[in-house]
């Protein structure tokens, strides 16, 4: 396409007028183009199509070329010019188009035909573009190239190839015990070689045997369909039949445990497997309970190497004696016949004959009750220990008091009170008569006479036993007398009231009330206590029968009292 452009847009219509010429043909070699152009008012610019034909003739490039002329105007002459060139097509080549090489192998190749290329795919390329990659690729691989120039394009197709097919197995490593006899293993490729010859029965053979006494490492030359060379390395361990075994024999204490160090093997095997932190192991850690032996077997390769184990178990045993209950003291032989070769030690030695001894005499007074324990350990020739205890439960004789009881009426009740004896002990008194309950250690008596209590307290653990006495003085019962009469005449005889007793600890109320009610007396108002002189506001009172209240306490007893009755007053 060619743009004719104006400066000023015109305002009438403008015919531009062009020549055709160049080596190309106008209709033939492109479509027809006219010799003029029109641009209407307003418009600034025209087109003119120029569209290559293809006439199935290859004839190079041929140029079109076109010339702006003055014609129609005032003056002559060429005014702009524009040159294109028509390519009929190209053909893009690549050298080589295909080889065969080795692998790591770099290949230059060549394209021709064109002025751009694009390579594909990258891998393995110095450059996807240009006409001169190198290619080193990793496997058989087809490569597409596109060439062009301007809008022409070409594609063409270089191969690299590779022989796929060869995939060779070769074991890197064997393991041979001293003096035995190895066949290696070699398959795919061709023409092997082995180097160096030394322990092997051939050096050109895929499968050498292997006779030597030393570990040694050889190469291996193998050749692919294209002649490639391959080498691989493979290396024969010789190993040897002493692994680091050895037998052994160890002595333990019951529940002890033991780490066994067994060689340097690559491979265990321990029956059985009874008391070991792990089977396989070279360094397994033994827990021993009861006599054992283990069998070993030990394994690198194809050598191997066999050992046992013993395992001898310690287990001493010791008694200190039987458990006993017993009053303050205890007196015994404690232990057991001694073991030869053992030690034995006592704790505590309180009391103890020989703490050092197997079967000590212990005799021990307890001042305290409890529970008194010793522990024996014995030690065996093999340092392994054992314990035991035994323990006695010692009691005393309780240290009893019985409460002093207030003064009692005879007939009347007082409870009794022993102290200072544990928890559950048992209680016997005497004399049973009048007491409520023989084995209560709160009995309650009733003398008729002063009477001595005798108790006796034996301890629920041991039956220690203690005694204790109480006297109950037992009084004949309080009694208040009022007079039935009394003559106040002063003669000195009977001439006072007064409320008179035994055994009275107070008489706190004393009154006199004539028949209508009125107090005469009171000994509230009598601080001298001498009692109602028969006058009542300092005036004699008629002889007759007269009223009394009293209110009082025993001797031993808070209980306040009451009592009425009616005097006679005579003169």
């Amino acid at each position: 396409m060619i743009n004719f452009d104006l400066d000023i847009a015109p305002q009438d219509t403008v015919v531009i007028y062009f020549d055709v010429s160049g080596t190309a043909t106008n209709g033939l070699d492109f479509t027809s183009v006219p010799d003029s152009i029109i641009v209407y008012p307003g418009d600034t610019t025209a087109q003119v199509l120029v569209a290559p034909l293809a006439d199935g003739i290859e004839e190079g490039i041929e140029s079109v070329r076109i010339n702006i002329t003055n014609q129609g105007l005032c003056s002559s002459g060429l005014l702009d010019s524009v040159t294109l060139y028509i390519q009929d097509g190209i053909t893009v080549d690549v050298v080589p188009p295909s080889t065969n090489i080795c692998q790591g192998t770099p290949v230059q190749f060549l394209a021709t035909g064109a002025i751009s290329y694009q390579w594909s795919p990258p891998d393995g390329l110095s450059s996807n573009t240009g006409a001169t990659p190198i290619a080193t690729p990793a496997q058989s691989t087809q490569y597409m190239i596109i060439g062009n120039i301007g809008p022409c394009i070409d594609t063409t197709y270089a191969q690299i190839n590779m022989d796929d097919t060869f995939n060779p197995v070769v074991p890197p490593e064997y393991t041979v015990c001293e003096g035995g006899i190895l066949t290696l293993s070699a398959s795919g490729g061709f023409f092997p070689v082995w180097t160096p010859a030394t322990g092997l029965s051939c050096t050109d053979c895929f499968n050498p045997t292997f006779t030597g006494t030393e570990t040694t490492v050889y190469n291996l030359l193998l050749r692919n369909l294209n002649g490639c060379e391959f080498n691989y390395t493979v290396t024969v361990n010789v190993g040897t039949n002493d692994l680091g075994l050895v037998d052994q024999s160890y002595t333990l204490c019951n529940g002890e445990q033991l780490s066994l160090t067994l060689g340097n093997a690559a491979n265990y095997t321990i029956t059985p497997a009874t008391g070991l932190s792990c089977s396989n192991c070279p360094n397994p850690t033994v827990t021993a309970t009861a006599p054992i032996t283990y069998n070993v077997v030990a394994a690198t390769g194809s050598c191997s190497q066999t050992a046992a184990i013993s395992i001898n178990v310690s287990s001493p045993t010791v008694a200190a004696g039987n458990d006993q209950t017993a009053c303050s003291n205890i007196n015994i032989i404690l232990g057991e016949t001694a073991t030869t070769g053992a030690t034995y030690a006592w704790s505590p030695a309180t009391g103890l004959s020989g703490p050092s001894t197997a079967n000590p005499t212990l005799d021990y007074t307890a001042t305290t009750a409890g529970n008194y324990t010793y522990t024996v350990t014995v030690t065996d020739a093999e340092g392994c220990t054992a314990t035991d205890a035994v323990t006695f439960t010692l009691d005393v004789s309780p240290n009893i008091v019985i409460e002093q009881p207030d003064t009692v009426v005879q007939g009347g009740s007082v409870s009794l009170a022993v102290g200072g004896a544990p928890a559950g002990s048992s209680y016997l008194w005497s004399p049973a008569d009048r007491l409520s309950d023989v084995n209560s250690p709160n009995p309650i008596v009733t003398p008729l006479q002063t009477t001595t209590y005798t108790v006796t307290v034996t301890t629920p653990t041991a039956g220690c036993t203690a005694t204790a006495s109480v006297t109950v003085p037992a009084i004949l019962p309080p009694i208040l007398l009022v007079a039935s009469g009394f003559s106040p005449n002063g003669d000195g005889i009977n001439d006072f009231l007064l409320p008179v007793g035994r055994d009275i600890a107070e008489i706190v109320r004393f009154e006199v009330f004539n028949r209508w009610g009125k107090e005469l007396y009171s000994s509230t108002n009598d601080p001298q206590g001498k009692g109602w002189d028969g006058r009542y506001n300092d005036t004699d009172q008629d002889v007759g029968v007269y009223a009394y209240y009293v209110e009082f306490r025993h001797i031993g007893d808070p209980t306040l009292r009451k009592q009425k009755g009616n005097i006679t007053l005579v003169r």
